[in-house]
């Protein structure tokens, strides 16, 4: 259902940065607090709540980041390949901030431990920063032991 032709039978258009997705609102509701909120009871607020054809703009999200949270969610697991690599880092902290954002705690969790595992002594001032703007308590344990292990 997700990405395999999905489009047709799509109720909700996700714009990322560098493309789209087409995804169905009642599994989206069911995963994430986010949407439940935006689309439940006439929109809880928000104007995609309140037409039949939901746009949702995560623009500064990028493209493969967001299909490893939409995958998550439709999926119930982690495609890993968009956080190895050269942008690997980026990629995990990114989807550190879309999981924080769009109320998916076990992607959250999951992205804290992914991010200590792939930083590096000099990515720690950097890392504690992020691991303080989300209060990811996990993250932050984990750069402290290893700016310690390295003192």
């Amino acid at each position: 259902m997700f990405e395999n032709g999905a489009e047709t039978f799509s109720d909700v258009t996700v714009h990322c940065d560098g493309g789209r997705l087409f995804l169905h609102r009642n599994i989206l509701m069911a995963r994430s607090e986010y949407f439940r909120a935006m689309f439940q009871g006439g929109g809880g607020g928000f104007r995609e709540g309140q037409d039949g054809g939901a746009e949702v703009h995560l623009l500064e999200a990028p493209l493969d980041v967001a299909r490893v949270l939409f995958g998550y969610l439709y999926h119930g697991r982690v495609d890993e390949s968009p956080l190895e690599g050269a942008d690997g880092v980026a990629n995990s902290a990114e989807l550190l901030c879309l999981s924080d954002e769009l109320g998916v705690p076990r992607l959250f969790e999951f992205a804290q431990l992914w991010v200590a595992n792939q930083q590096d002594l000099e990515d720690c001032a950097e890392t504690l920063a992020l691991a303080s703007r989300h209060r990811a308590e996990l993250l932050e344990r984990a750069t402290i032991a290893l700016m310690a292990a390295n003192s």
